[in-house]
């Protein structure tokens, strides 16, 4: 399985959730959700987030309209003091 740069995914052998970031030949670059971290991994050790991970994880969400449609796009809480 091949997820979107921006996709939340959990690494099933860290036990993390990250942002797919990259693709390489055989590896998958993952962001930490604070962003202050990034690894990568086998694409077979990842899957999909689901919605209870990512709030555990600290993300936020917010509705986002995309054609005709509405989605949940999940981001990191804002930095205190910023805009």
């Amino acid at each position: 399985m091949t997820y979107s740069e921006g996709a939340w995914v959990l690494d099933k052998r860290l036990g993390g959730v990250g942002q797919v970031v990259g693709h390489g030949t055989r590896r998958v670059r993952l962001r930490s959700p604070d962003g202050t971290r990034e690894w990568s991994t086998e694409p077979h050790a990842l899957r999909l987030a689901s919605q209870a991970e990512l709030r555990d994880a600290g993300l936020r969400h917010s509705v986002s309209w995309i054609g005709p449609s509405v989605t949940l796009v999940y981001m990191p809480p804002r930095a205190e003091g910023g805009d």
